[in-house]
């Protein structure tokens, strides 16, 4: 049994991939927008999929690490309730 990979491809066939994109493109200039990013994808997703927190990094030209970095250790205020970082790479 192949194992199915996340493309690029399957994931702009979601519309919520398609949202949060556009919100990025909307709100990229403004400053600190890596966490408002989080917290629209959480707001779309329901929590933050280590796949979801690719494309924030790359639609922010950041690396994942520094997105993982801010999902995680966000003040609680901030909103961000459930990450997963079960595909997370070992650095």
């Amino acid at each position: 049994m192949s194992k199915q990979k996340n493309c690029v491809c399957t994931q702009m066939e979601d519309p919520r991939v398609r949202e949060l994109t556009e919100w990025i493109a909307e709100h990229r200039e403004e400053p600190g927008v890596a966490l408002p990013a989080l917290q629209k994808a959480q707001e779309i997703y329901g929590f933050l999929p280590v796949e979801v927190q690719r494309i924030v990094a790359g639609e922010l030209g950041k690396p994942l690490s520094e997105i993982y970095g801010i999902a995680t250790f966000s003040p609680p205020r901030a909103a961000i309730t459930s990450v997963s970082a079960w595909a997370l790479p070992a650095m």
